[in-house]
């Protein structure tokens, strides 16, 4: 293992490698693809520069190439964070640096004529079937992609028709979710492709990985692609699948549901994140104004 020392010392292309090679072993699969992704940029930026010879102007410097470079300033976020990560691995001079500020951008709710041809859409291709039955999921279940991605088979209750979140983003901890027709469609569906595959074992993941080759015993990464192509045949090409939990918590919410079921059933501690999910949609402010009509 590189000491701290040794990390400050190399150049920043072996330090990264070697932090990232670390972080292999500390995090799950997906959360160092990601991590690998955001270093690419810094270790261009970076090359020759010692991680214990970085200063704050050296990173406003990069926040400033990447803002150049018409990077969303989240992302320019993530990656500033991940390199103070390697910097505190490395011991290197503590660093106060002054994250870039995110314009709040307005979630998009679909009206229900827009979600009913979003999800018809879907259907009209095998290839989007994946997509598609996450979208079910995660639009009448509240599921998070990283927790629909988690789910094994045992996890189901075929019986009470739930399914239980073992681990999630928030400290919500475990949650049993139920399902309503349209996410039990979808799960009865994924268990007849599942079949096919001869992946239905009751350890196997239900988003069991498809490329390099089958495999139940792996979740896979993504739909993104699949997502992409089949929100730009609806006309939503700007449509984030994550936005379909967003629509859940509105929905719920317009229909009257208590905001501590909402909580407990989408996982959130706070209140104030449940609010934060909730964007009342055009005709449910229309009818709220028509109760002060004369």
């Amino acid at each position: 293992a590189t000491s701290s020392q040794q990390l400050a010392r190399l150049a920043f292309g072996e330090a990264a490698q070697r932090f990232l090679d670390s972080r292999k072993v500390e995090t799950a699969e997906r959360t160092w693809i990601t991590e690998a992704a955001r270093m690419k940029p810094l270790r261009a930026f970076f090359i020759g520069t010692r991680p214990g010879r970085i200063t704050v102007e050296d990173i406003r410097a990069y926040q400033a190439h990447r803002h150049a470079a018409q990077r969303h300033p989240r992302t320019i976020n993530h990656e500033v964070k991940l390199l103070l990560h390697l910097l505190r691995r490395a011991k290197a001079p503590l660093l106060e640096v002054k994250m870039l500020s995110v314009p709040r951008t307005p979630v998009r709710m679909l009206t229900e004529e827009e979600k009913l041809h979003l999800f018809q859409t879907a259907a009209t291709k095998p290839a989007w079937s994946v997509a598609y039955c996450a979208a079910l999921l995660t639009a009448n279940g509240s599921l998070r992609p990283s927790e629909l991605r988690r789910i094994l088979w045992q996890d189901v209750d075929t019986t009470e028709r739930t399914i239980l979140v073992r681990r999630s983003k928030s400290d919500a901890g475990v949650r049993v979710v139920p399902l309503n027709e349209e996410a039990w469609a979808a799960v009865c569906a994924l268990r007849v492709r599942a079949k096919v595959f001869r992946t239905d074992a009751s350890s196997n993941y239900m988003f069991h990985r498809l490329w390099p080759k089958v495999d139940g015993t792996k979740p896979m990464s993504s739909w993104r692609s699949a997502w992409r192509s089949l929100r730009k045949a609806a006309g939503l090409a700007g449509y984030r699948f994550y936005d379909l939990r967003h629509q859940c918590v509105t929905e719920l919410q317009e229909g009257g549901v208590p905001e501590g079921v909402i909580r407990d059933l989408v996982g959130h501690v706070d209140p104030a994140m449940t609010r934060w999910y909730s964007h009342p949609r055009l005709e449910s402010k229309r009818a709220a104004v028509k109760v002060l009509s004369v």
